[in-house]
């Protein structure tokens, strides 16, 4: 490139990394750009004739191309091609691509055509590309950097440029020229400024090359925390926390797949269950917030975040939220959860988990219950019409409901069958005992009652799980109905002595 009429005598390249000349960097990034990926400006600025435009145009294409993991500069790119003294064409960039692991084919007789069509379409999906031309033709603005050189004619003038994005709504370019200072990050130019600029065919092919376009964005290197869900006014909310994720990433564009469908309402190990308001308290009537349309989901605060909106009768719901990436529709995250939703029959029940472990045998149990609802849990009125004997009394009642967490090893003389004295700890195979009622409970709405009894343990020395439903025989368990039952953890050990009670 033409020499420029100022005197520069001190000013220098900032370099990032700079690669030998001999050997070639095969595999050093990506096959193609990533999206959000802008690399850094190189200036062709340097003390001397500017005369590397195309190099440091170059430079910024590499960065570009292998998402900024193969950072080289000019004078290294340079000596790669093996043209070192004055200007330099295409075929010596595609020489100098090679050595470095990057086959690059050029426009319009290196293999490539590039169109203003194809061009736009490049750079709007994440792609780079450096245009030659004649510096004189752009604006005088743009000239600003170096106006002797843009003052030029003929081949004096020849110069390249590196462009980065697209803008279609205004039709603009970014524009990374090296003949700005080190500092410079671009500037945008319109499209016909630039086609003003550039060289083309009389078939309208540009003389340049380009990057491949970008790699849709995706979850490749993400890594996502367990889900953490909670409760809204109208909607259970679901969020994943990005623990890790690449340098430059995009967030890939997501959809959100729910299912929901009935669920019997007893807790298992491990489950998330969550208790949405009554169906009453979230109608219009009270004056709350309408529900969400629909279920959402959306990035924020470094997190994945998915709202579901709460069913509109009450009921007991297993609710699956699965995210799936929307162009590969690969599921980068999914949480599966059980909603209580309570309706016009729900209770409140707490019970106090003992201060330490349960011996074997039977447990002495204290529950607050109370009527949440809106309708009363006495016996069904008797309807004339049906024969009194015929009628089914509601019997409403407290069941407690023993689940086995984990078993364990048990030391207990004769707790296997056949065991000989001094064997091996085994597991005991888990014997729980039936369901036990507690009860009757006739309960109005509003009214609360403490129930008392004794239940039997399971025989089963572990951690067992004490679930403890309202049930009628009418509408049978509230668990599935939209009320939560209680839950508590409890270890069961050994009796002391190692002696079973008799029953």
């Amino acid at each position: 490139m033409h020499a420029s009429l100022r005197a520069i005598r001190a000013l220098t390249i900032a370099l990032a990394v700079l690669l030998p000349a001999a050997p070639a960097v095969a595999a050093a990034g990506p096959g193609r750009p990533i999206p959000g990926h802008h690399p850094r400006f190189v200036t062709e600025r340097e003390a001397g004739r500017w005369q590397d435009c195309l190099w440091a145009s170059a430079a910024m294409l590499v960065d570009k191309w292998t998402a900024g993991r193969t950072v080289i500069s000019k004078d290294a790119l340079r000596r790669l091609s093996g043209d070192v003294h004055g200007g330099s064409n295409l075929d010596h960039l595609v020489r100098a691509l090679r050595k470095i692991g990057i086959s690059a084919r050029t426009s319009p007789h290196g293999g490539a055509t590039i169109t203003w069509t194809s061009l736009r379409a490049r750079l709007s999906a994440g792609g780079g590309a450096i245009v030659l031309g004649d510096d004189s033709r752009l604006p005088r603005w743009y000239g600003r950097w170096d106006p002797a050189f843009w003052g030029n004619s003929g081949d004096k003038d020849n110069h390249a440029v590196y462009l980065d994005r697209y803008d279609r709504a205004t039709d603009r370019y970014w524009i990374m020229d090296p003949l700005a200072p080190a500092d410079w990050t671009g500037e945008w130019i319109s499209g016909r400024d630039l086609r003003a600029y550039a060289w083309s065919t009389s078939a309208g092919r540009l003389f340049g090359l380009m990057t491949p376009a970008a790699a849709r964005p995706s979850f490749s290197g993400v890594r996502l925390r367990a889900p953490i869900a909670s409760l809204g006014l109208n909607e259970v909310h679901v969020g994943w926390a990005i623990a890790r994720s690449p340098r430059s990433w995009r967030r890939p564009p997501v959809n959100l797949v729910v299912s929901v469908a009935a669920a019997t309402g007893i807790p298992t190990r491990g489950e998330v269950a969550l208790s949405a308001p009554p169906v009453k308290s979230a109608v219009g009537a009270t004056g709350l917030a309408a529900p969400v349309a629909r279920p959402s989901v959306r990035f924020g605060s470094g997190m994945l975040n998915a709202t579901v909106p709460y069913p509109a009768a009450g009921g007991t719901y297993q609710v699956a939220v699965v995210v799936r990436q929307r162009h590969l529709k690969a599921t980068v995250a999914r949480s599966v959860l059980t909603l209580y939703v309570p309706g016009e029959r729900w209770a409140t029940i707490a019970a106090t988990r003992p201060s330490g472990p349960v011996p074997v045998g039977r447990l002495e149990l204290a529950a607050d219950v109370a009527n949440g609802g809106s309708v009363s849990w006495a016996d069904s009125l008797v309807d004339p019409s049906v024969p009194l004997a015929l009628s089914t009394p509601r019997n409403t009642r407290l069941v407690a409901t023993w689940i086995l967490v984990a078993a364990t090893p048990s030391t207990r003389a004769g707790a296997v069958a056949g065991a000989a004295p001094g064997a091996p700890a085994k597991l005991v195979a888990p014997v729980a005992p039936a369901s036990t009622a507690v009860g009757p409970l006739s309960l109005v709405p509003g009214q609360r009652t403490t129930l008392t009894g004794s239940i039997a343990t399971p025989v089963t020395p572990g951690r067992w799980m004490l679930v403890l439903d309202i049930v009628d025989d009418i509408d049978g368990s509230f668990a599935s109905h939209g009320s939560r039952p209680a839950a508590i953890l409890l270890d069961i050990v050994e009796p002391v002595g190692g002696q079973l009670p008799l029953n």
